[in-house]
């Protein structure tokens, strides 16, 4: 029996090989296309090999973006391998090759992609291309988080058939598939309405089913700070003397307390400071007094959002920059799990049989001693869940931790790798305990409260208030409410002093990676429609933990975002013209939400794609049909381009396609703007109609005399200037007719002769013969040699 492990990159596929060297006690050999073990062949991939075919590899008419042409629906559906500058990657297609020759010699292939939905997906999709059923009871598949040795021979030891992961993979097709109806379609649709509008042919407009409300929800947040009005509003204290000491008590203002606004804020400062006047050197009461025990238990460890959220405030990165790093930290250095997780939870036999180990190694690397030891190992906190961990756990530390890796590190990789180490111990730490209290006094008929907090253990909160090496900046202790003297219902106390507190209020904050991604994850905060908002909270959020960045980058390299200040991220005009012109069912995050539901029932098993993309069908042919009847969209920060003069007319060449205007783009050289016939097609170019002119090349020559006089040879063009490329100092009139492309077209040249002192006359039409045109000519013998003369172009037919 040959097995054929496919995993997803190469240091999966080593962390295998090694693992089924140590199982079967055989040392591993490289062999052309993989590595080899006993009968087992361990062979890689790189991500994706394959990707959906684009609308042109279904029909050649799609290459012309038309609104006509829309909506594009494929009938079925093609993949092709990924392409690398329109061409399919040379690199890509010898890796297939060779898989498919090792395909040949195998009995069982088991599937190693990530254990989620893209990593089923591109192990499945190779297969299907190859000719191998990937849910046949000869493939498996293996589920490992994470490369320690422990992990990696449990894995080894459960595999698994792959078919039990048929609905990840239909979800992870379906999300494919979606994606291109809806993208490409809305992309193509608007594009072609900008273009109508003047856009250059080259500007793209995207619209996608997560990019465009995580674009709507800056934009959103950028006008709601650009329109922010500031409001100044005041607070009145007093400062209260019990006889277990003082505290410092606010103002409770009636509802129809005069000199408020109505937002219910305090905006006339006279009112605050007639109050404290009146109620200084004045004896009240305690009418309500409460003390409870409350606990908090450690913050989960980290899943990507939350770990980005956390990089992007303490350490200044951005989301992309933290997925790397973690990335380095799974892939290359192997000393913490898989990153790309939505979950924070912990599964029990974690617990059981590495969280000891674990916490020893921490203990082990510099400045983690003291932390570790006052670990409480038997503690259980509530991020031990099973029925919590969906395909990937929490991002914790493995057992491959070593202080050797650690110095190989880089500070930021260091600095993210004692956020996830800190969230870890955190577990074993007892929970933060404290009194909250409260109180309200009455003092001249008025009340005024105070809240207190009284510290009863600090608990995990001193592993964050303690500065792990590489940290670039340790955390804090939060702000604290000071402790109240203990009080009873009754008791008195004299107000010894009292202040009026100036406050203003603040606009939102601008986005930051951090804050993004976390809007994102909790987009429901964000939803009125309660259907809709408990949709979006239960499926948390929008996109997904390991594609969040990618579409923040996205939008920033397309011009709809950008960023200062390093992390902030702000909406361009482009990005903001953009979400005014789009229907609302296309920017709002409810139709992302209710196609995240829809996939997750397909990977649960709940419900097949058919459903689903019949649904989809029907709504992005309903939204073609609505808004492709928009005459004109207005997108600023887009590049404009004016029609040259002759654009939509008939082509000359063929007489079937109109001209168009398009811009040449050669390295080095700004665009230049040229007519060329619509039926022109760069990759069919037989079939296609090549006709071109470049108008606005002639009209930046100076021109010679004669410019602009009728064609003496054809009669219908015009006579225009025209250089020599080689040489640009040399001009020479031409015929505007011709053509390159018909042999028919008129060919009529005149070229410019010295001496450039023309006579009067040169360049008019011949009184003689009428076909001519006057040319100045210089005697080069005879007794008036170096003189000028006028003399017909056609003059060997004139003279005659």
């Amino acid at each position: 029996m040959s097995r054929l492990f496919i995993c997803e990159k190469r240091s999966l596929a080593d962390a295998i090989t090694k693992g089924l060297s140590r199982q079967l006690g055989l040392p591993s050999q490289n062999r052309e296309h993989c590595q080899q073990v006993g009968e087992n062949m361990v062979a890689n991939l790189s991500g994706h090999f394959y990707e959906l075919a684009a609308p042109d590899d279904y029909d050649t008419m799609y290459r012309s973006w038309s609104i006509e042409h829309l909506p594009i629906i494929p009938q079925k559906w093609l993949r092709k391998p990924i392409e690398k500058n329109g061409k399919p990657d040379p690199n890509i297609v010898r890796r297939i090759k060779g898989i498919e020759k090792l395909l040949k010699h195998a009995t069982i292939v088991v599937n190693a992609g990530d254990p989620e939905r893209e990593g089923q997906l591109l192990v499945d999709e190779l297969l299907i291309e190859l000719g191998w059923n990937p849910f046949s009871e000869n493939t498996q598949r293996i589920w490992l988080s994470s490369y320690n040795d422990r992990d990696v021979e449990t894995a080894l030891n459960g595999i698994f058939p792959n078919a039990e992961k048929r609905s990840l993979f239909m979800a992870a097709i379906t999300r494919s598939q979606a994606d291109w109806l809806h993208g490409l379609n809305m992309t193509r649709l608007f594009t072609c309405l900008a273009r109508a509008s003047g856009a250059a042919s080259g500007q793209v407009v995207p619209v996608g089913r997560v990019q465009t409300p995580t674009l709507n929800l800056v934009v959103e947040r950028d006008r709601e700070i650009e329109n922010f009005r500031p409001v100044d509003h005041f607070t009145a204290r007093i400062v209260c003397q019990h006889h277990g000491g003082q505290f410092e008590a606010t103002w409770v203002m009636n509802e129809d307390q005069p000199g408020l606004d109505p937002e219910g804020r305090l905006i006339e400062k006279s009112v605050a400071d007639g109050l404290v006047s009146k109620t200084t050197d004045l004896i009240g009461m305690v009418v309500d007094f409460e003390e409870q025990l409350k606990s908090e238990g450690p913050p989960l460890p980290f899943a990507l959002p939350q770990l980005q959220t956390a990089a992007a405030k303490k350490l200044k990165l951005t989301a992309k920059q933290t997925l790397e790093v973690a990335q380095a930290l799974y892939d290359k250095y192997k000393v913490t799990t898989y990153p790309r997780t939505d979950s924070q939870y912990l599964p029990t036999n974690i617990l059981k049989t590495d969280a000891n180990k674990t916490l020893d190694l921490i203990g082990a690397l510099d400045n983690w001693s003291n932390v570790v030891v006052r670990c409480n190992r038997s503690l259980v906190s509530k991020c031990w869940n099973d029925k919590k961990v969906t395909d990937h756990h929490g991002i914790i530390p493995t057992l491959s931790v070593t202080p050797e890796i650690i110095s190989q590190m880089n500070e930021t990789e260091k600095a993210v790798f004692n956020l996830i180490c800190r969230a870890f111990v955190a577990q074993f730490y007892p929970s933060h305990t404290y009194n909250a209290q409260r109180t309200q006094v009455e003092v001249s008929g008025e009340r005024f409260k105070a809240t207190g907090r009284k510290v009863t253990l600090d608990g995990w909160k001193q592993l964050y208030q303690t500065r792990i090496d590489a940290d670039i900046e340790s955390e804090a202790s939060e702000a604290k409410d000071a402790a109240l003297p203990a009080m009873k219902l009754g008791d008195q106390i004299a107000v010894c002093d009292g202040n009026v507190a100036a406050k203003r209020t603040k606009p939102p904050k601008v986005f930051d990676d951090g804050d993004l991604i976390d809007a994102l994850e909790n987009i429901h905060k964000y939803i009125k429609e309660p259907a809709i908002k408990r949709i979006l909270k239960e499926n948390a959020g929008i996109g997904t933990g390991a594609t969040r960045d990618t579409v923040i980058e996205g939008l920033i390299r397309r011009g709809a975002l950008k960023r200062q200040k390093k992390i902030e991220i702000v909406s361009t005009p482009f990005g903001r013209s953009l979400i005014d012109i789009l229907p609302a069912q296309v920017k709002s995050a409810s139709l992302t939400a209710l196609w995240e539901q829809e996939l997750q029932k397909i990977q649960d098993g709940e419900t097949n794609n058919q459903a689903f993309m019949t649904m989809l069908h029907g709504e992005v042919k309903k939204m073609v049909n609505t808004f492709s009847a928009m005459e004109k969209i207005d997108l600023k920060g887009l590049k404009m381009e004016e029609k040259l003069e002759g654009d939509g007319d008939p082509c000359p060449l063929c007489k079937v396609g109109v001209l168009m205007t398009r811009h040449s783009h050669k390295k080095g050289k700004k665009p230049l703007a040229f007519l060329s016939c619509s039926r022109w097609d760069k990759d069919n170019p037989e079939e296609s109609c090549s006709y071109s002119a470049f108008p606005n090349e002639d009209s930046k020559i100076e021109p010679l005399t004669g410019h602009g006089n009728p064609c003496p040879s054809c009669g219908k063009g015009k006579l225009v200037t025209r250089q020599v490329k080689k040489d640009p100092k040399k001009r020479f009139l031409a015929c505007d007719q011709f053509s390159k492309d018909d042999k028919e077209s008129c060919s009529f040249i005149l070229k410019q002769e010295k001496p450039k002192n023309d006579l009067p006359g040169t360049g008019q039409p011949c009184l003689k013969c009428g076909t001519g045109v006057m040319e100045t000519k210089l005697a080069r013998k005879g007794k008036r040699k170096g003189q000028r003369f006028l003399t017909c172009s056609n003059w060997r037919e004139c003279v005659q």
